[in-house]
């Protein structure tokens, strides 16, 4: 892609993904998104501690409700962990993070499969999503995908563990 690249970050919470990207990418901007209000309050600290605050615009919405235009990169930590399962997460994480950036439903997809959704309206010609996901929900992500985002290349990543954590989805 020529020019500087446009970034939606979905669920933001600290800011980690959006600021570290635009760290690394000097001509690109950012829009990060939470439904928390407390959150954003943060990722606009982080922002600044980190010299981008300029560069990133923050909203308080519900995924990317709030916007008509399309990014080049869409990037989405939402809650993936299987309800059943956030009583067993480790204490660092039960105890640090709010249930609701945990808890993803009874699968651990319901946000994800909604930002899966909202993809085709969010994603410019040529630009990719990323979005993290538990390493047991990919086939299932996989075959929504395929379904509801006919034309759009769907694939697996693997984080540095080597499971499979992260799904991609590509607009041509």
């Amino acid at each position: 892609m020529d020019g500087p690249w446009r970034i939606l970050d979905v669920g933001t919470g600290s800011g980690a993904i959006a600021l570290t990207l635009l760290a690394a990418l000097p001509q690109a901007t950012a829009v990060a998104t939470d439904v928390e209000v407390d959150a954003l309050r943060l990722a606009g600290g982080n922002a600044a501690n980190l010299g981008v605050r300029s560069r990133v615009e923050l909203v308080a919405c519900d995924l990317a409700s709030a916007f008509g235009r399309t990014f080049d990169i869409v990037a989405a930590n939402l809650p993936y962990v299987p309800s059943a399962r956030v009583e067993s997460l480790e204490p660092e994480v039960r105890f640090f993070e709010p249930r609701r950036a945990l808890d993803g439903g009874m699968s651990g997809t319901r946000e994800i499969l909604r930002m899966l959704g909202e993809l085709p309206r969010l994603l410019a010609p040529g630009g990719a999503a990323f979005l993290e996901i538990d390493e047991d929900q990919s086939s299932e992500l996989q075959a929504f995908a395929a379904v509801a985002l006919p034309g759009m290349p769907t694939f697996v990543r693997p984080d540095g563990a080597g499971l499979d954590r992260y799904l991609v989805v590509e607009r041509p």
